[in-house]
């Protein structure tokens, strides 16, 4: 018994992490523009394409996590990667997602960044390994397989050169 349960945890990914090549769970969000809201399952709109989502709890969003972000918006346009990024911002209620995301978006001025809002009582979609812990988690995937997968305590643009890497295999 002990054994098993051994195994179990062995086998188990971290929090913070999908296992690799798993196939991506769904995800329910409200894409935020400056003068839309729209619901959609973004992991059904990117069927064939390299997708960078990073998960964002509302309370946590910092400068680091903000250059970062930037950093990695203005590699893929300067690359002309055909990459999207999507932005989940975690919160239990929308309107102030639908208030502050415009705003930083107009701050930080990204071409190839989709803002969304994940809006639940328990702001963590299911399936999606992610720490409560941690500042951010970015997941990569190559249409609804994933390829990267990590939780960060914390962010800045020094992370970047990992998920650039395995955006160029």
């Amino acid at each position: 018994m002990l054994a098993f349960a051994l195994l179990s945890a062995l086998l188990t990914q971290p929090p913070g992490q999908i296992a690799k090549g798993a196939k991506l769970p769904p995800l329910k969000v409200h894409v935020i523009k400056e003068d839309s809201v729209e619901e959609k399952d973004l992991t059904k709109e990117r069927p064939d394409r390299k997708t960078v989502y990073l998960f964002l709890p509302r309370d946590r969003f910092d400068r680091p996590a903000a250059r970062f972000l930037r950093s990695l918006d203005q590699d893929l346009v300067k690359k002309k990667e055909f990459t999207d990024i999507v932005v989940v911002w975690q919160a239990k209620e929308l309107e102030p997602a639908q208030r502050r995301l415009p705003a930083i978006q107009k701050s930080l001025q990204l071409g190839q960044t989709t803002w969304s809002a994940f809006v639940s009582d328990n702001p963590y979609p299911e399936g999606w390994g992610i720490n409560p812990d941690d500042i951010a988690t970015v997941v990569i995937a190559k249409g609804n397989k994933v390829t990267f997968s990590k939780g960060y305590k914390v962010m800045n643009e020094k992370d970047l050169d990992s998920v650039i890497k395995v955006l160029e295999k």
